[in-house]
């Protein structure tokens, strides 16, 4: 998509794509997406930490409870889990944690202590940190981006990116087990993950739906091309 070329009279726009915007039939890029009208997650108490510990010793206690009682039928693998996150529980050292895997789309446990190690080795060698004052940057471009473009974007899709935007929304790490290949020095090879659904990434995602939707509106064969 390329801005057309627009007299502007104040720094406003022409009263041509006025009256396109305002019209019922103005459909943006077309990408369907509308605002979530999302609600931003309250601050975590102190006690927070205390309390997802509780819940999980009590979904754990439920969960042995209807594996003895043979009321509710559990498949193998999660009797064998829960099973083995009960005896775990009372561990001083932390117990074993669920990671999922990666390729075989399972989960596997590992010892916390084992996680926490693969963690900050995967930090130390890859991860930059951000400062918050650059995070606020990015969000302050991030607005003034969406001014600039909102002669091409409907009313629903300016309000899903300033939505999307003002959640300030940054991913958490993900750890993912490399259970299909050899260990070396005895430790399972680990995959590193940011997931890439910052509060940014709305543009992207924008973009990528409206250049879609031209593709398919002009039946353009595309599936079978890689885009570099």
């Amino acid at each position: 998509f390329f801005k057309p070329k627009i007299k502007y009279a104040n720094n406003d726009y022409s009263s041509k794509i006025k009256e396109m915007k305002l019209s019922e039939g103005f459909n943006g890029l077309n990408t369907n997406l509308r605002p979530m009208f999302r609600k931003t997650a309250p601050w975590g108490s102190d006690h927070l930490e205390s309390f997802l510990h509780v819940l999980g010793r009590r979904l754990l206690s439920t969960l042995k409870s209807l594996r003895d009682s043979k009321l509710s039928p559990i498949n193998k693998k999660v009797n064998w889990l829960t099973k083995k996150l009960c005896a775990t529980a009372k561990d001083e050292d932390g117990g074993q944690i669920v990671v999922p895997t990666d390729k075989t789309n399972s989960t596997m446990l590992v010892p916390t202590k084992d996680y926490i190690h693969w963690m900050n080795s995967q930090l130390k060698g890859v991860a930059k940190e951000i400062d918050n004052h650059r995070m606020t940057e990015i969000y302050t471009d991030a607005k003034r981006m969406l001014k600039e473009v909102s002669w091409c974007l409907s009313k629903k899709e300016q309000v899903f990116i300033s939505e999307t935007l003002d959640s300030r929304a940054v991913p958490t790490p993900k750890l993912l087990v490399k259970d299909h290949k050899s260990k070396k020095n005895r430790e399972y090879q680990q995959r590193f993950i940011i997931p890439a659904t910052n509060f940014s990434a709305c543009f992207l995602k924008v973009g990528y739906l409206g250049l879609k939707h031209v593709l398919d509106s002009n039946k353009v064969k595309y599936s079978c091309f890689i885009i570099n």
